[in-house]
């Protein structure tokens, strides 16, 4: 319906929103499908339109990234909720879900000083993903920061690191970040992950504050 009871907000009263509808990727081509949601994302950007991606696999955050790119003029930073750094430079020989943000940071707007990962954790992250990470200066705030610091506080850190001289934040949200006890159909299960609330409870601190 979207109504949200807790604050007694209807969406559909509180926002213009349209479903665009699926792109036309070729999922057995990763180039030309990337080739295609990035048109797809500049040209809704393009038109002052605040876009919202739904995808399945997360190699679509490169793609994403790629379309918004030349129409910031400066840099974009990027939020980015998982377990995993999804910072290798190919999965399997290809630029899948394990390798979203090695791609991107390399665009030159999109540096990764300005990428902040929340939630890194578990037991079937890749080394050399990690080590890309550490390597290019991105911040990957694991399970442990938050349990030490609070949701509150790691927030408060993504933004300022997030933001710091970019002129837009990319927000990024991988559903295996919640523990699998909440969301089991995750192809990447890893225990010991975000509870909803502390998910809901940081995302909209994000909305709030970014």
């Amino acid at each position: 319906s979207g109504y949200n009871f807790e604050l007694g907000v209807d969406l559909r009263e509180s926002l213009t929103i349209v479903d665009c509808g699926d792109d036309n990727v070729i999922p057995a081509n990763l180039a030309k499908a990337f080739d295609q949601i990035d048109k797809a994302v500049a040209y809704v950007h393009e038109r002052g339109v605040f876009p919202v991606i739904l995808g399945g696999d997360h190699s679509i955050g490169y793609p994403d990234i790629r379309g918004l790119a030349p129409y910031i003029d400066g840099n974009i930073g990027i939020i980015h909720f998982d377990r995993h750094t999804d910072m290798s430079e190919s999965s399997l020989d290809e630029r899948m879900h394990g390798s979203p943000f090695f791609h991107a940071t390399n665009i030159p707007n999109a540096p990764a000083s300005n990428l902040v990962q929340i939630g890194i954790g578990g037991w079937t992250g890749n080394r050399g993903g990690v080590r890309n990470a550490r390597e290019r200066g991105a911040t990957s705030l694991t399970i442990t920061d938050i349990d030490r610091w609070g949701t509150d506080r790691v927030i408060e850190t993504a933004l300022d690191i997030a933001w710091k001289d970019a002129k837009a934040v990319f927000l990024s949200f991988d559903i295996d970040s919640i523990d699998p006890a909440f969301a089991p159909g995750t192809g990447t299960p890893e225990s010991g992950g975000l509870t909803p609330r502390e998910a809901l409870r940081m995302l909209g601190l994000i909305t709030k504050e970014g």
